[in-house]
């Protein structure tokens, strides 16, 4: 839904500055390219709540989530770091792809 709500968005307003606030990790990689800007805080919650390490799957496109067996023994501020540098390698991917996709 929010890929087809944002292509609506792009067709009928395609200089428009788009910035998304609290998109899903999945969301934001399949509408990357149609966003000028995003903030979420998924990354945060999950560190947090469940004590959940994103890891970010360059072959597969895709963050790979796990549970960390001993969160007080890591503590939620670096939880959030580990999930923070993987959202900015998502990132960094997903501009990389962007660049080549568009230098072909």
């Amino acid at each position: 839904m929010v890929h087809e709500i944002l292509s609506a968005i792009r067709r009928a307003m395609p200089d428009v500055k788009l910035h998304v606030f609290g998109i899903s990790m999945n969301s934001l990689r399949r509408v990357f390219h149609m966003i000028n800007s995003y903030d979420t805080s998924v990354w945060v919650y999950h560190a947090k709540m469940d004590g959940d390490v994103y890891i970010w799957s360059h072959r597969r496109g895709a963050f790979m989530r796990f549970k960390v067996g001993y969160v007080h023994a890591y503590g939620t501020a670096d939880l959030m770091e580990a999930n923070l540098r993987q959202v900015l390698t998502m990132h960094e991917d997903l501009c990389n792809k962007l660049i080549i996709n568009n230098n072909q």
